[in-house]
């Protein structure tokens, strides 16, 4: 009876534990998944949901609501209000970029009893400048550009632009659209009894370069950079035009080079380098027609030139490195009398039987031999000079850093300072 009896227990043991399990006769046919298996299908990443994966809502373009990607980004998409941008006004543009390139002396032009000197992009009127210490500054004037050249010519002022620094900026910067060219202005602007907003129209000529020398003759204007030229109408002052015309006759390349017109005839120099070969150009043309370059006589050299001057039958050029002299007798054949080392610079100006040139300091030269000029007096070693003029007597120097200092060269071995002018404070 033992026997039966376990029999029976194990039955009902088994039974039990598959009610306690809530199997059926159908779970015990199919097998519960593998643990392992189950393990994998749970470390699978979880997949995307319904509202991800359906096709977005196209954006509808209205007024306070940009479409994306054109012309605008993410945030201006999501914004409900669009960004304002934010606008200079002519005065925080012009203090913004005299901060980012501070404003320099560059350029002095003489009229009457006043000089009009520049100071990055103003240009300053000063009266009384032949009496010693009754100078005094008047009225100033803001021009687009930095002023690299200034002429006067009976009304009006041509001034030559260009961006500070001698470079052309580019980048896209709030400096990007500031003008280089030519910009006249009525001198009527910088009369202390007029308000600024009566004088005539100024006109403007755009070169998309920088002008670093300006030459006006008869309703001309030529302006030069360091690698270009171009020829501008001026008869209407309102509106300057260019003058289409083909240089390849005067030369091929334009590096460097000043016009200027003397008695009948018309005088051009250009300097280029190429590589270690540097080489310059001195070339007299006639006076009948403007627009025409009838080459009389070249001169040629391996002078870099920088400025020139010419009186009687001599012409007077420096380079870096020298001052050369010209017989220039016979416009066809220019010959040079003498080569001076030691006596180059930038520019210069001619008084009595000197040469004033102007670099690294002022130096006097006596130049009434033309084949064996002397050096006479050296002044202001160090120094930034970037202009020179004489009138009346009086030479006008202009210094890079300290402004505009007037001598009066009644004696012209001796100049004695006059007149100087720095910029105090605000304008």
């Amino acid at each position: 009876m033992v026997r039966p009896v376990r029999w029976i227990c194990l039955g009902l043991f088994f039974v039990g534990w598959y009610g306690l399990l809530g199997c059926s006769e159908e779970d015990a046919a199919v097998p519960s998944p593998m643990p392992v298996l189950e393990t994998t299908i749970t470390a699978q990443p979880p997949q995307p949901t319904l509202q991800t994966q359906a096709t977005p809502t196209p954006i509808v373009p209205t007024a306070t609501q940009p479409v994306l990607g054109i012309g605008n980004d993410h945030r201006e998409a999501v914004s409900p209000t669009p960004e304002t941008p934010t606008t200079l006004s002519p005065t925080a543009l012009l203090a913004t970029q005299e901060a980012r390139f501070p404003a320099h002396y560059t350029a002095v032009a003489v009229q009457g009893d006043r000089a009009y000197v520049s100071y990055g992009k103003r240009l300053v009127v000063l009266h009384n400048v032949f009496e010693p210490n009754r100078m005094y500054s008047g009225r100033t004037h803001s021009f687009l550009n930095q002023i690299n050249d200034v002429q006067i010519i009976g009304d009006y002022i041509y001034a030559a632009l260009g961006t500070p620094g001698n470079m052309l900026h580019t980048g896209p910067t709030i400096s990007e659209k500031l003008d280089t060219g030519l910009q006249i202005i009525n001198v009527a602007a910088f009369s202390d009894l007029l308000p600024s907003t009566e004088f005539a129209t100024s006109g403007f000529y755009n070169t998309h370069f920088n002008v670093f020398n300006l030459t006006v003759i008869d309703n001309v204007a030529y302006l030069v950079s360091n690698f270009t030229w171009e020829i501008v109408d001026v008869s209407d002052v309102a509106n300057p035009t260019q003058i289409p015309l083909d240089l390849q006759h005067v030369h091929e390349v334009f590096h460097y080079g000043r016009f200027a017109v003397v008695d009948e005839y018309r005088y051009w120099f250009d300097h280029a380098c190429y590589r270690t070969a540097c080489y310059g150009t001195f070339s007299i043309y006639d006076t009948g027609n403007p627009l025409e370059f009838l080459e009389l006589g070249r001169y040629e050299s391996s002078e870099e030139y920088l400025d020139f001057a010419v009186r009687d039958d001599y012409a007077y050029l420096v380079s870096p490195r020298s001052l050369q002299i010209l017989d220039i007798s016979d416009r066809s054949q220019p010959v040079a009398l003498s080569t001076t080392q030691s006596l180059g610079g930038r520019q210069l100006a001619l008084i009595g039987h000197f040469a004033y040139i102007i670099s690294n300091g002022l130096q006097i030269v006596d130049i009434a031999d033309p084949v064996n000029p002397q050096l006479v007096l050296s002044l202001f070693p160090d120094t930034h000079l970037t202009d020179i003029a004489v009138e009346n007597g009086h030479m006008f120097i202009v210094d890079w850093d300290t402004g505009l200092y007037i001598f009066d060269v009644t004696d012209p071995a001796n100049p004695v300072e006059v007149n100087h002018f720095h910029r105090q404070g605000g304008w």
